[in-house]
């Protein structure tokens, strides 16, 4: 299969591959830890009334929102960083995706957001990795580092609930 679990440690994100589709990316210009967008992102939507959208893969890019979304105006908002890693069999991998969600979750709580569920959570971080499985570097080279955002989009004053997440 696509994802199979491997535990609680770790959830697998794609079968492997071959080395020709891993040499698409020069590994050897780009050090550190630097911004490099990939290609894809996942969005989903939440309303006040706490139901989220079925997300979905988008091209990586600018997203759209009002100049009084709650994010900008009253630093409402919470990420989660974490890492997809190339197996020596080509296998990749996420390491706890579901400590990351209950993280997500605990932020989320603290900031008066909805959080998204941690089956959703783990299916976007899966789906966005094998979405941009070319940027998880090979064995030992290093690592695709993510940054699950969840962000007040809509617009408000005062500091209630903002009427849409994102």
């Amino acid at each position: 299969t696509l994802f199979r679990s491997l535990g609680a440690r770790c959830a697998a994100v794609s079968a492997p591959r071959d080395a020709a589709a891993l040499g698409e990316v020069d590994w050897s210009c780009l050090e550190g830890f630097a911004l490099i967008e990939t290609d894809f992102m996942y969005v989903a939507k939440c309303g006040l009334d706490g139901e989220w959208s079925e997300g979905e893969i988008v091209p990586y890019g600018p997203m759209q929102m009002s100049p009084a979304a709650g994010v900008l105006n009253y630093g409402q908002g919470v990420f989660e960083g974490m890492k997809a890693s190339r197996l020596e069999n080509g296998e990749v991998v996420i390491f706890r995706p579901d400590a990351n969600a209950g993280r997500m979750q605990d932020g989320a709580a603290r900031m008066s957001m909805p959080a998204p569920p941690t089956e959703m959570f783990i299916d976007a971080v899966k789906r966005t990795v094998a979405a941009n499985e070319r940027w998880v570097p090979p064995p030992g080279v290093g690592t695709l580092y993510l940054r699950p955002l969840l962000i007040g989009s809509g617009p408000l004053l005062g500091l209630p609930p903002p009427p849409r997440d994102t």
